[in-house]
C-alpha cells in the first residue's frame, strides 16, 4: 500500500523485483508504504463442544473440523477485521442451526448424514445442488483434494490394490 491505495499484489512465490511490477512507486513503498504478508496455505480448523440438542432434549458435544483458505487478500485484509473469527462464527452456528432436534440415535451412529447436513448449511447453492447427486460430490471432492496436492507438490506413491503390503515392500527392495 502506498498512500491508501492499492499499488501492487504478489501473489505467486519466488523472487520479484519490485521496479518491474510496481513502477516509480516500488522506490516509496518500503519507506512510507504497507506492506501485508498473508499465509495463503490451507488451514484447518477445530471447534469442539458446540452444544446441540437433540431431539430428545439430550444436550450433546459435537467436534467440527473444517477447512478454510483465503480467496480474496484484498477482502480478508481490509473487509472483515475478524474473518478467522466470524467464519468460526458461521460454521458453529450453521452446526448447531442444522443438527438441532435431530434424534439421539442418528446422533450417535451416523456421522455421514450429519456431516452432509452442515455442508449443506455452510457452503452454498452450488454444493448444495451438487450433493443432490453422491457420485458427483464424491467425484468433486476427489478432484479438490487431487488438484491440491498437485500444487503442493506432494509425493503419491500408488500401492496396488488386493494385495498384501509385506510382499510389495519385499519385492521393492
Amino acid at each position: 500500500m502506498l498512500f491508501g491505495s492499492i499499488v501492487g499484489q504478489i501473489d505467486e512465490p519466488g523472487i520479484h523485483i519490485l521496479l518491474f511490477r510496481l513502477g516509480w512507486r516500488a522506490l516509496f513503498v518500503n519507506w512510507i508504504g504497507r506492506r501485508y504478508v498473508l499465509d495463503m496455505k490451507m488451514d484447518q480448523e477445530y471447534l469442539r463442544s458446540q452444544t446441540v440438542n437433540s431431539e430428545e432434549g439430550a444436550p450433546m458435544g459435537i467436534g467440527i473440523w473444517y477447512e478454510m483458505y483465503i480467496s480474496n487478500s484484498v477482502s480478508y485484509i481490509f473487509k472483515n477485521s475478524d474473518p478467522r473469527g466470524s467464519l468460526a462464527a458461521n460454521v458453529g452456528n450453521s452446526t448447531v442451526r442444522s443438527l438441532s432436534n435431530m434424534p439421539l440415535d442418528k446422533m450417535m451412529s451416523d456421522r455421514h448424514s450429519m456431516s452432509q447436513v452442515v455442508r449443506l448449511e455452510v457452503v452454498g447453492e452450488t454444493l448444495r445442488e451438487i450433493s443432490q447427486d453422491p457420485e458427483g460430490t464424491e467425484a468433486m471432492f476427489d478432484i479438490l483434494e487431487l488438484t491440491r496436492i498437485m500444487k503442493a507438490n506432494i509425493p503419491i506413491e500408488y500401492v496396488p490394490a488386493r494385495q498384501d503390503m509385506l510382499d510389495q515392500l519385499l519385492v521393492s527392495h
